[in-house]
């Protein structure tokens, strides 16, 4: 060493000159300050989080999900959400697993289940064609199996990837073929014996009828896409192995009077030939109509079709007393179902033997039979103290408590236009429909209201669809406007 440096000190190993095992020392510290710098090198920050994820256990949940002896879904939930049977995705699966080749193409080695680089192995091929299936059957993105099938985004995405291309590889020459003519003579047959349809090669496809007012939000959802004609009975490849294509129409195949189509679409196609040939004008765009039963042809609209096809009974009498332009539509429905006989009444509820929890109180709380419709309205002590508070706002004071009774009165004149008719109306079904509402409230929710305040929401319910009528300047009329305090501006 060298003697000029004997009394310094080496600040990052302390080496001092003046001992004799300076230099093994120095190398032996040079050495492990290496070996640190080393360590830290090999040690990073990571640049992102890992996720560790729960491969294991996914697959078992899958197995005891779908594909042990006792699994938890039965098969019909397993082909509504994998759009197969059990069996053939099975199938499917050993095919892929299976699958021997010199050498092995990517999709396929893609399947095979290895060790990862920390000794893990890797998913299963069920749960890679698990991911494929459910992207195909749902149309969900990738990363939608995360939580379930613990796969990334990646993973998953290359799994359909590469499922798909081993389908092509194991399948297309089967079933991604064209049809020979054999093919077809059986499709024909099987139709012809399941549907009655002779020369059928497919399902009826009625997605060529288009909705005008389709809301933006739904449209290209139920559709095609596609337009026009000749492809609603051919399919998308015969029509462009021909000099044809998705926008042709018939027009195109019409020559002298007469449908002319290729030679190729007529052997495959016979029902081509039993198609009458139609009549164009020129200059007259294509329309959708309708044929009523008795033969006029109307322009089709859905209201059209809902009156032609609609079941009809004999009008009633009692219509115009439930629905007239100024009834507040709730209160017409309850009344109506009054009339039918149609609420559910304690005791019509009996007779579907439910348990006696539901022989509960009128809503006068009184300890009695069930209640039915004659009873509500408007036997029952409460409904009666509703009711009476009423008929003098309709001038119908004269008539007993029956909902019969009542109607039997205003049928007479209901299709009049008179205040009188009007307010008879409201009246009866307001006064029904707030008892059978209080009734409900306390059955249902233990909510009470005396009889007076259940008045008063009748009387502002009709006074406030009242403001907005119009009144003569008659002795009945001003009658009525003061019974219900409606101000004077509401008279013409």
């Amino acid at each position: 060493m060298n003697q000029n440096n004997e009394d310094r000190q080496l600040s990052v190993f302390e080496i001092d000159a003046n001992d004799d095992e300076t230099d093994v020392v120095f190398l032996e510290q040079a050495y492990a300050y290496h070996q640190q710098l080393v360590a830290e090198e090999n040690h990073l920050p990571l640049t992102r989080n890992p996720i560790n994820r729960d491969r294991e256990g996914a697959e078992e949940r899958l197995m005891a999900d779908y594909f042990n002896d006792h699994c938890r879904y039965p098969k019909t939930y397993f082909r509504r959400r994998y759009r197969m049977r059990r069996k053939l995705f099975l199938k499917i699966v050993k095919c892929i697993s299976t699958y021997e080749a010199d050498p092995l193409p990517d999709h396929f080695n893609f399947f095979r289940v290895r060790p990862d680089a920390t000794g893990r192995m890797s998913l299963s091929v069920i749960m890679k064609c698990t991911a494929a299936i459910r992207q195909l059957a749902y149309g969900t993105t990738p990363d939608a199996f995360d939580e379930y099938l613990q796969m990334s985004e990646r993973t998953a995405r290359n799994c359909l990837f590469h499922f798909n291309k081993c389908i092509i590889s194991l399948y297309m020459v089967e079933y991604l073929r064209k049809p020979t003519v054999e093919d077809v003579e059986n499709i024909y047959n099987k139709h012809l014996t399941t549907h009655g349809f002779p020369g059928m090669l497919g399902s009826i496809d009625c997605m060529h009828w288009e909705w005008k007012n389709c809301p933006v939000s739904w449209q290209g959802q139920y559709g095609r896409g596609d337009k026009k004609l000749l492809d609603d009975f051919i399919s998308s490849r015969d029509v462009f192995r021909t000099v044809m294509n998705l926008s042709s129409t018939v027009a195109d195949v019409l020559g002298s009077g007469s449908l002319v189509w290729p030679h190729e679409l007529e052997i495959k196609y016979p029902i081509l030939l039993s198609i009458p040939s139609p009549r164009l004008s020129q200059g007259v765009h294509d329309k959708l109509e309708w044929r009523s039963r008795l033969g006029s042809i109307k322009p089709f609209a859905v209201n059209t079709v809902w009156q032609a096809i609609r079941p009809r009974d004999i009008k009633v009498a009692w219509v115009d007393a439930v629905w007239f332009p100024n009834c507040i539509p709730r209160h017409a429905f309850n009344l109506w179902l009054i009339i039918r006989r149609k609420l559910k009444t304690q005791d019509s509820l009996r007779s579907w033997d439910i348990s006696s929890s539901l022989d509960l109180y009128c809503v006068s709380s009184l300890v009695i039979p069930p209640d039915s419709h004659e009873h509500l309205f408007f036997a029952c002590p409460f409904s009666l103290q509703v009711w009476f508070h009423m008929p003098d706002m309709a001038g119908l004071s004269h008539l007993p408590p029956l909902v019969d009774v009542i109607l039997d009165d205003i049928v007479p004149m209901a299709n009049r236009r008179t205040s009188k008719s009007v307010i008879s109306k409201l009246v009866l079904s307001a006064s029904a429909y707030f008892i059978w509402l209080e009734r409900n409230d306390r059955l249902f929710k233990g909510n009470k209201r005396t009889a007076a305040q259940v008045i008063d929401c009748v009387m502002s319910t009709i006074r406030l669809k009242l403001m907005s009528c119009r009144f003569k300047k008659s002795k009945v009329g001003l009658d009525l406007m003061q019974r219900w305090k409606l101000p004077e501006v509401l008279l013409i």
